[in-house]
């Protein structure tokens, strides 16, 4: 997504616009994925909705949602598989979650400890334990795949995406913008409204503008 962390975006870049097509493809092209004129957000429904509900066979989603699955469908039913690979094997974004402190507090000392806390294997733990969420701590993942194993749930397609090809989330004073503009284009890319290599130039533009 960038050339280098805090460096300028480049999801226009030619292998980047071939996963953005290979999406809307899903959706428009091969029929596999819920048509995004339902899904696409901010105010479409996500996809466990539709699962769950007996609407849609498959749907991609990240592993907080385990829960939902298991409470709104019958044991046995439903299983997780491996990301989609292309040429050179599949990426995953890992821990999404962003330990961030509130620039005007008045307890800078005590919010630093609390996410040192939250970032720490003691914390990671805890989330491990009753399998909120992949742990963002490598030397959990057993762990965690050990709690949904005695759910009935096989989750080894998030332990092969966590061990797999990995990438850190963008490291950028931008990312608002970047989000804001990739909603936007990309939203049009998945109802087939929009070119994906029109689309992801206009992100990146709008992106390494600000």
């Amino acid at each position: 997504l960038q050339t280098e962390p805090w460096g300028e975006y480049a999801i226009d870049a030619p292998e980047c616009v071939e996963a953005i097509q290979f999406t809307a493809d899903l959706y428009n092209r091969w029929g596999v994925a819920v048509p995004a004129e339902v899904t696409n957000q901010p105010n479409g429904a996500l996809g466990a909705e539709h699962v769950v509900a007996g609407q849609a066979a498959t749907t991609m989603d990240g592993s907080w949602m385990l829960g939902t699955y298991r409470d709104g469908l019958e044991p046995g039913t439903w299983a997780v598989a491996d990301n989609p690979s292309g040429p050179v094997g599949s990426g995953s974004v890992i821990n999404g979650l962003s330990n961030a402190i509130y620039a005007g507090t008045e307890h800078p000392d005590e919010a630093w400890e609390f996410v040192k806390f939250l970032g720490s294997e003691e914390a990671q733990a805890i989330a491990t334990g009753m399998g909120s969420v992949w742990p963002g701590v490598s030397s959990l993942n057993q762990g965690f795949a050990d709690y949904w194993a005695g759910e009935g749930i096989d989750v080894t397609g998030f332990q092969a995406a966590a061990e797999g090809t990995t990438i850190g989330y963008p490291l950028s004073m931008n990312d608002a913008a970047f989000g804001t503009a990739a909603l936007d284009e990309f939203n049009q890319v998945w109802l087939g409204q929009k070119d994906a290599q029109e689309a992801a130039e206009a992100v990146v533009e709008i992106a390494n503008a600000e």
